[in-house]
């Protein structure tokens, strides 16, 4: 049986192409829609592909002004944008992602961690504990710990993607 093509389709070599080509063609397009809760107050916010390509830019300037260019990140939470953004700052930076499953029970994320060689994670609060206690036994390569939300005590993705803009604007 002969395949009939139905329409065009671009074809890409990789992600960081993928990503800049939907950032160009889709730019003011919404790319992520996270939600916000406090309290009993919701709210939306939009992120368009222009958007998410700063923020991978910014990010990924953050962890090469921390010598993290060529290292291992393990990335451990949720499905939400922070893992995202930080999963695509380390296919688009030359950074090799080490994604985690958030539940594995401690042994078994230290056993990854050692195993992984990882010198950073990009962690979700909700595995604040067990991150504590990795960082405080100190049995992994582990040098920089990232919060993919704002928490006492760690950088979080928030604070580098601001920092990532302030180096860029400077260049």
């Amino acid at each position: 049986m002969e395949s009939k093509k139905i329409f065009e389709a671009k074809e890409f070599k990789n992600m960081k192409e993928i990503i800049y080509e939907s950032a160009k063609k889709h730019n003011e397009r919404i790319a992520f829609v996270i939600k916000h809760q406090e309290n009993k107050n919701i709210s939306y916010e939009d992120i368009t592909y222009k958007q998410l390509l700063e923020d991978i830019n910014r990010f990924g300037t953050s962890l090469y002004e921390m010598g993290l260019k060529g290292k291992r990140i393990a990335i451990i939470g949720r499905n939400r944008y922070e893992w995202v953004l930080a999963h695509f700052s380390n296919l688009l930076g030359g950074i090799v992602s080490v994604p985690l499953d958030k539940d594995l029970q401690y042994e078994e994320l230290e056993n990854s961690l050692i195993r992984s060689n990882a010198e950073c994670i990009v962690f979700d609060e909700k595995l604040l504990e067990r991150i504590e206690e990795i960082k405080e036994k100190g049995n992994t390569q582990l040098k920089e710990y990232i919060c993919m939300a704002d928490i006492e005590g760690f950088t979080s993705v928030n604070e580098l993607v601001n920092k990532g803009e302030k180096l860029l604007k400077g260049r």
